[in-house]
């Protein structure tokens, strides 16, 4: 690797601890009563960093929420001290409050004890410490008063540690942690898998429906069996050739970054990552090579990302696992892929059979993940169907027009995410809303128009869908010249046509969001239709032969 220059060095450091820096100004701004309640600002660089204190801390508990933890020790005191800063912030603007917002700091200590090991939650007590002084040297409050809090911060501190360690909160803690780790972990993989991005489905997305049982997202069931199944094979190929580490990264599904995915190692000094895409030994992988062997490397050699420290390697092997299956002559565009990663003390070159295996290791997972999304785009069909059985079900189930209408508008929504919904039947020469739902649905409710009237007009005429690709621009009229709805992106409206016959009504459908129609949903509201329109037509019989009953009887 090259060895980075002292620019290199010196821009790495500045971009590690101004955070830091801004956190400690910060504090001493509090600490002079800068943020007090009864200040007079005067200069604009007070407010201006306050509030860069509060918007870097909340990207910091952004970035953690969505599972990336730093690694670097800088970075993961970071967000605890941005944190400690902003609440005495809040605590000294709060001013007659303070006296009871002095529970919300103490808390605060208290969780950062608890939450995190010594060496981190050290420097935001130094933190609040600095702080605390520094308010009783200015003379904003008495000795005695930095007494009684820094008594009352230790005190709810030993409280609470004493809490957590009690064996039963510790147990439920580790439980809730390692799920709601392992939750996340799935979903980012699955997606960096591919296993969660749109494929040949009958929906692109569906909402939740209460009858169907299983509500778990199928990629977050498929993406465990393939870790599992990852782990397995990675265990076995690293005890079979006496490997110190096997491990497979895999790019974001925005190609900016490599994770560890799945690991089998012996070494204690692994760090989770991410890695910048083209780190360490992987960055030759990206250029024109599907794999690349080393032995020996040297003694110092630091080309492995996922290693804290240098050396411990006598031989290693990277495989390019998506372009190992395709092969080099392969037409398909060479884009950043997963990566299999081995390694070990001995300091021999890698035999022909141990080669072998590998590449096959390459091949197999590869394989293993596109059976993973062949089994995720079958659940999501199976999951789809359900969903149109069902409604379909509940729609042949009812009598008579009000029932009807109200399953028709039940089976739509169930199946397709929209923002209004209208049935319109035809009576001669005009047709009447008989039943709406959604945005201007109020409005329209019982309204009768022209049939040579709008799209909806038209539709029932040529008895065709309309408009083109189910998207909406907003000059042509819907219904009549007054109701032209401009802030719709996506409008379908369907025939209600019996079987070989003319249509004896419409359905409409309309989105905000333009592109919601796509051909795939287009064949679902068009079987839906048709559906109604028999429902309807039979609706409508039956309401006759039980006119004419009433009056021969």
């Amino acid at each position: 690797m090259k060895p980075q220059s002292f620019k290199d060095k010196a821009i790495r450091f500045a971009k590690t601890w101004y955070i830091v820096a801004l956190a400690a100004i910060g504090a001493l701004a509090v600490g002079t009563g800068a943020f007090d309640f009864n200040f007079t600002v005067t200069s604009w660089y007070i407010l201006l960093i306050g509030t860069f204190i509060i918007a870097a801390g909340l990207l910091d508990i952004a970035h953690r929420l969505k599972g990336r933890l730093p690694a670097h020790f800088t970075a993961q005191i970071q967000g605890p001290l941005l944190w400690t800063v902003t609440a005495w912030m809040l605590l000294r603007i709060s001013g007659p409050y303070s006296k009871h917002a002095i529970i919300i700091t103490a808390g605060f200590i208290a969780w950062l004890v608890t939450t995190y090991p010594p060496k981190v939650f050290l420097f935001p007590i130094l933190f609040a410490f600095i702080m605390e002084a520094g308010l009783t040297i200015t003379g904003r409050q008495p000795v005695a008063e930095l007494a009684l809090n820094m008594l009352l911060y230790g005190l709810i501190a030993v409280f609470l540690v004493f809490f957590a360690r009690s064996q039963a909160y510790r147990k439920k803690l580790a439980g809730l942690i390692a799920r709601a780790k392992k939750k996340s972990d799935n979903r980012e993989y699955a997606k960096d898998l591919g296993i969660t991005a749109p494929g040949p489905s009958i929906l692109e997305t569906l909402p939740e429906f209460e009858a169907i049982e299983n509500k778990e997202q199928p990629g977050v069931s498929t993406i465990e069996t393939i870790t599992d199944s990852f782990d397995l094979q990675l265990e076995l190929i690293r005890q079979a050739l006496n490997l110190t580490t096997v491990a497979v990264l895999w790019p974001d599904i925005q190609g900016r970054e490599l994770r560890l995915r799945n690991i089998s190692t012996i070494r204690k000094d692994i760090q989770p990552g991410p890695y910048p895409i083209g780190s360490g030994i992987t960055g030759t992988l990206l250029k024109d090579r599907n794999e690349i062997t080393l032995a020996p490397v040297k003694a110092d050699f630091s080309g492995l990302p996922y290693y804290i420290k240098k050396g411990g390697v006598g031989s290693l092997l990277a495989v390019n696992i998506l372009d190992n299956l395709q092969g080099e002559s392969s037409p398909v565009d060479r884009k950043i892929s997963g990566i299999l990663c081995v390694d070990r003390t001995e300091k021999s070159d890698w035999n022909k059979s141990e080669l072998t295996i590998l590449k096959l290791l390459g091949k197999k997972l590869y394989l293993d993940i596109n059976m993973g999304r062949q089994l995720y785009t079958m659940n999501r069909e199976r999951n789809a169907f359900q969903q149109v059985c069902i409604g379909l079900r509940e729609l042949n189930s009812v009598l008579g027009l009000e029932p009807v209408f109200d399953a028709s508008i039940k089976a739509v929504t169930t199946l397709v995410q929209t923002d209004f919904i209208a049935i319109s039947l035809l009576q001669g020469e005009y047709h009447s809303i008989v039943r709406a739902k959604g945005l201007h649905a109020k409005n329209l409710q019982g309204l009768e128009f022209s049939k040579n009237e709008g799209i909806v007009g038209q539709v029932m005429k040529i008895n065709r869908s309309l408009p083109a690709g189910a998207e909406y621009r907003g000059p042509a009229p819907i219904f009549s010249k007054e109701q032209r709805f401009p802030d719709f992106g996506s409008l379908l409206i369907l025939p209600l046509q019996k079987e070989k016959g003319d249509s004896i009504g419409a359905l409409t459908v309309a989105a905000r969001k333009a592109g919601v129609f796509t051909r795939h949903r287009r064949d679902i509201l068009e079987l839906i239709a048709a559906q109604v329109a028999i429902k309807i037509d039979l609706a409508q019989a039956h309401e006759q032969i039980n006119k004419i009953a009433t009056i021969l009887s």
